[in-house]
């Protein structure tokens, strides 16, 4: 038997040894003219090239890219500041666009302090993405020699979606896996060839989550790996000699209630305090009372309602307390991480201990005031990290208004964008008047179609048949059919059948192409 299996070792060694100088000559052959793909391939410049850059992609597969130059591959100089900043859509600048994210407005407050400098500030924020996106896409800044890490992150922890994949990721052979099938994708390209052509000759369908998986069960599995992503940011940090910044996200608590279409009023103090005592209420009934308590002016009552039912809608993407509350704590474990309060600075700026809709969108993400406000406090928070390297400030801070002619060349233009989009938001989100709003606010800089519907569609789920005749009358006497099933197509698609009592020559809208 030792014979056979010897002699079976003979034979195989020819052909595994010509396997492995084959793999090798194309992995040497691939790397002259390709290279393994990042993130950092879909990296875009802003509108001023004032070196401010951002992330185009909401999510991107590293694969192969042609051997070239990298970006921010340059040699830094002695006044040269570089700020790589981390997050979900609220760092991306959503519902406006990267050119009005908080990066963007640190960046032209730091330049302004510091002209001498050279500042480069990199927005890394993705939409939807986690926490460990955010780690992947630090470790792609390697190269870069960062001086600083801003990191803006846990809202989007917890979503069903996001804690399945973690779980996924980390748990027995399917973990194991994933790991390795990532390790190989970015250090071999012969591999991610393969990866590529497999693609094209057989296209993979988009993977789906288990029926069965109980998202519930895992919030504090998904906590647990918030901790253990922090602790390799601050590990990430310290081998590039950077530092490290956490700002505490902001969540509304006050207006943004776990369901939509609900009658959270509640008149009788003994129906809250009822509500109050009883353990086993559900997210609706501690929203509707902490309204109550809030509206008596019991703020410790309201908070600790607020904060439960929060938390225990977490679908809706707000940053749960215990995210929260370790963000806070940070400097605790990691020393050299540094946090800035921009949530308890947005709380004593509105006075009272409860974030609303006089400072967000919606559920999480920023309005255009709040970024200014949140850049303006970080920058205050690193003032002595930037002056320790590069000496002190020389410079002063411009205003609200010319900050923004700074941003991009036509402010009212990109602000009438993010309204749209913010009500969009709030129409998906069922906070019709919310959405009527910033659908209004839209239409008084930009006169476009997409704004008139959104305020047909608010009115008609808001019940009010008045306004919503004279909107239809406005769109259909305005615009063109075209016109109008173009802005359907790009804005209005699930809403299509709701749509039917715009008027069009007395027969009602009709895309045909819109239904697809």
């Amino acid at each position: 038997m030792g014979w056979a299996l010897g002699e079976v070792l003979y034979w195989l060694t020819g052909p595994i040894l010509a396997t492995l100088i084959l793999l090798t000559v194309v992995e040497v052959t691939a790397r002259f003219f390709y290279r393994t793909g990042d993130l950092l391939d879909v990296v875009a410049s802003s509108q001023m090239n004032d070196g401010y850059h951002f992330l185009m992609a909401d999510e991107y597969d590293p694969v192969v890219r042609k051997n070239r130059t990298r970006p921010f591959s340059e040699p830094k100089t002695g006044r040269h500041f570089r700020i790589v900043c981390f997050g979900g859509s609220s760092t991306a600048g959503f519902p406006y666009s990267q050119d009005l994210a908080f990066p963007h407005f640190l960046h032209v407050m730091l330049k302004k302090r510091w002209p001498e400098v050279r500042f480069e500030t990199i927005n890394l924020g993705a939409f939807a993405q986690t926490y460990g996106f955010a780690l992947e896409a630090a470790q792609d800044t390697r190269n870069w020699r960062p001086d600083l890490f801003i990191i803006y992150s846990g809202h989007n922890e917890l979503y069903p979606w996001n804690l399945y994949w973690t779980w996924r990721r980390q748990t027995g052979l399917a973990g194991y896996r994933y790991r390795l099938a990532a390790w190989l994708k970015k250090n071999y390209l012969t591999y991610a060839l393969a990866l590529v052509a497999r693609q094209s000759l057989f296209p993979a369908e988009e993977p789906q989550m288990d029926p069965d998986f109980n998202w519930r069960s895992h919030v504090e599995a998904g906590i647990g790996n918030y901790k253990r992503i922090t602790s390799d940011f601050s590990d990430l940090a310290q081998s590039l000699g950077a530092g490290v910044v956490h700002a505490t996200p902001l969540r509304n608590l006050r207006d943004y209630p776990p369901l939509p279409d609900k009658d959270y009023s509640l008149k009788a103090r003994e129906e809250a305090e009822k509500i109050r005592d009883d353990p086993a209420r559900s997210p609706v009934e501690a929203y509707r009372a902490a309204r109550y308590f809030d509206m008596q002016g019991d703020m410790d009552t309201a908070l600790i309602l607020y904060r439960e039912a929060a938390d225990q809608s977490i679908e809706a993407g707000r940053v749960h307390s215990s995210i929260l509350e370790y963000i806070e704590d940070i400097p605790t474990e990691h020393p050299s991480a540094r946090v800035i309060d921009v949530a308890g600075v947005t709380k004593n700026k509105i006075g009272r201990p409860v974030i609303g809709d006089e400072t967000l969108v919606d559920w999480c993400h920023l309005k255009l005031e709040t970024n200014l406000l949140i850049a303006g406090e970080i920058m205050r928070g690193i003032e002595d990290l930037v002056a320790a390297r590069m000496g002190p400030p020389a410079g002063s801070i411009p205003g609200y208004r010319d900050i923004l002619r700074l941003l991009v060349d036509s402010p009212e233009e990109f602000i009438a964008e993010g309204n749209l989009a913010a009500g969009l938001s709030n129409l998906q989100g069922g906070r019709y008047k919310q959405a009527a709003a910033y659908f209004g606010l839209a239409l008084a800089n930009s006169d476009a179609p997409p704004g008139l519907i959104g305020l047909f569609l608010a009115s008609k789920r808001l019940g009010d048949d008045r306004m919503m005749i004279e909107y239809s009358n406005r769109i259909s006497s305005k615009y063109s059919p075209d016109e109008i099933c173009d802005a359907v197509r790009e804005f209005y698609q699930p809403y299509y059948k709701e749509l039917g009592g715009i008027g069009m020559s007395g027969n009602g809208l009709d895309c045909d192409s819109a239904r697809e």
